[in-house]
Formats: C-alpha cells, sequence, structure tokens
C-alpha cells in the first residue's frame, strides 16, 4: 500500500540516504563524477538536511510503499505557487507511477493553498527528468545558471499553471 507521509528531523537519516542516492544514481552519468561527489556531501550533509527540515518555509513528504520511502518532495509556498524544490524517487520506482503521483499531489497541495501556479527548476542535462515534466504540462519559462560541485550547468525553470 503507498502513502504520502511528512517528513520531520526524525526522518534525517532516512531523508539523507534517499536524497544521496537519487542524486548520485539521476546525475553520475551526466555530470562531473566530482562535481556529484561534491555536491551530494555538501547539500546532503546531516547539518544542511536538518537547517532545512527546521525552516518552517520547507515541507517534505514521502512516498511510502509498504512502509518504506520509495522517495521524497521538497516543495515552498510562494506568494502565488508551490514550488517544487525537490522530487527524487529511487531508481527502481520510477517506472512505477511514483513521479505521477507526487505530481497530483503537488497539484492537490497547490489548490488547497489557494496557488495557481507549479514551478520547479531541472538541470538541462537531465532530459528523463525534463520529458516528464514536458508530459505533465510543464513549460520553461526561464533558465539560470547553478553550481554543481565545481561547475557550472544550466537550471531551466518551467511552471506549470493549474
Amino acid at each position: 500500500m503507498e502513502c504520502f507521509r511528512s517528513c520531520d528531523v526524525a526522518d534525517l537519516k532516512e531523508l539523507q540516504m534517499i536524497s544521496r542516492t537519487a542524486y548520485s544514481d539521476a546525475f553520475h552519468h551526466l555530470l562531473d563524477r566530482s562535481d556529484v561527489e561534491v555536491y551530494v556531501m555538501s547539500k546532503y550533509s546531516s547539518e544542511n538536511l536538518k537547517k532545512e527540515l527546521e525552516d518552517s518555509a520547507n515541507h517534505f513528504l514521502f512516498l511510502e510503499e509498504d512502509g518504506s520511502a520509495v522517495g521524497y518532495m521538497k516543495y515552498i509556498l510562494e506568494q502565488n505557487a508551490l514550488e517544487i524544490d525537490r522530487l527524487y524517487i529511487l531508481n527502481g520506482f520510477k517506472d512505477r507511477g511514483a513521479g505521477s503521483k507526487f505530481m497530483k499531489k503537488a497539484e492537490t497541495l497547490a489548490a488547497s493553498h489557494g496557488k495557481k501556479v507549479l514551478t520547479l527548476g531541472v538541470l538541462e542535462k537531465n532530459l528523463p527528468a525534463i520529458a516528464f515534466y514536458k508530459k505533465k504540462e510543464f513549460t520553461q519559462y526561464s533558465e539560470e545558471p547553478v553550481i554543481v560541485g565545481h561547475s557550472e550547468y544550466r537550471l531551466l525553470l518551467m511552471k506549470k499553471e493549474l
């Protein structure tokens, strides 16, 4: 059985494991390996994740299957939008509808908070994610540089009107 569950500081180790595993699996073949390693160790350190979890602007949701988290979504409620800041799914669950479940949940959350738009950023090299978001009717509205490890990459900013 699948369900969504809020994530808090008590879930730090599980959140860290999913973050490091999902990011490394998604990007080790797309980006410079040392950039991925530096980013994962810094961004998903216990200290950094704990700060994110304690910041009331951030909301974390696990998707659980049979009692185990298979991925999570970090979102932020902006003035007029719900920003999907992070959507990570473990390999083995990506082609089983987990991404679609997160998208549906994001739309439900946005509607319940009176938000009319979903926004997100995706690395331009992450072609599978871009194809998924386009299939879910997201369109690119801008781009910006982002540092991953020691290198600069392009982050595509996408949105979906609800």
